[in-house]
């Protein structure tokens, strides 16, 4: 039974490829296999075409990519050769300062003492006329104290003659002025808050009063701002006689430790 469906299956197959072989004229099957041939050919001569590109733009890249490292490597050398050049005259430079140094040291002789002063006084200048009441009629000296000191901290600079003059000029004015009566505008930190400007009175070196009212100098952030609490009325009467007065002698309630008593009395 199995060898006779065999045999059937058999012979439908082979009828049906009988029938889709001769479906076609012999005429139409030979032009579908030129086609074919044809279509092959084309793409295999597109296929060499674009391989043969390919390959071409493979070895200019390459030929590029070589130049540049050609390029990158004459470069690396040109930057060594420089490098070694720079680091000899490097170290010529650093012997010819050590010997340069040698000899301003030894012509200077007994000004490096002179310098040493300049730069200490500078220094205690600078401290002394931060906290002082004048620095609010001068705020331009502590500049002027600070890069003189450190001028005279170098070992390559020199102090000029002016600016040694200017020095003696400025601890000579601060000694002048803390003798001195003096009314100048400035402004005023109200207890408001508000920031008016005013007519100030200078008391020498130790206080400040404006219409009357005893006041303070913070030197941190240079402001002159009112006393919040002021003395005993007695004080608060002296100054105001001084702002008053235009001429000749006013009793005045004066703190000789320049703010402190008057900090503690209130």
């Amino acid at each position: 039974m199995k060898r006779l469906i065999s045999i059937c299956l058999i012979t439908l197959l082979t009828g049906a490829f009988n029938l889709n072989v001769y479906a076609q004229s012999p005429s139409q099957s030979n032009m579908s296999l030129d086609a074919l041939l044809k279509q092959v050919r084309e793409g295999r001569i597109k296929e060499n075409k674009q391989n043969t590109q390919r390959e071409q733009e493979f070895k200019r890249d390459q030929a590029r990519q070589q130049q540049m490292l050609d390029e990158a490597k004459r470069e690396r050398a040109a930057l060594e050769a420089r490098s070694a050049e720079m680091e000899k005259q490097f170290d010529e430079n650093e012997l010819a300062i050590a010997d340069l140094s040698d000899q301003l040291t030894k012509r200077l002789g007994s000004l490096k003492e002179l310098f040493g002063v300049l730069q200490q006084a500078a220094g205690d200048a600078r401290g002394e006329f931060d906290n002082s009441l004048t620095n609010i009629q001068y705020p331009d000296r502590g500049k002027f104290l600070t890069a003189l000191a450190e001028k005279m901290g170098s070992t390559s600079k020199l102090a000029s003659l002016e600016e040694i003059e200017r020095l003696w000029y400025e601890l000579q004015r601060e000694m002048v002025e803390s003798g001195k009566v003096v009314k100048f505008r400035g402004k005023v930190v109200e207890p408001g808050g508000d920031e008016v400007e005013k007519d100030i009175i200078r008391v020498g070196v130790f206080d400040i009063v404006s219409d009357g009212k005893y006041l303070k100098y913070d030197p941190d952030t240079g402001k002159v701002s009112q006393l919040l609490r002021q003395p005993q009325d007695r004080y608060v009467e002296s100054a105001a006689r001084l702002t008053k007065a235009g001429s000749g002698l006013v009793n005045f309630g004066l703190d000789p430790t320049r703010g402190q008593l008057l900090g503690l009395l209130v």
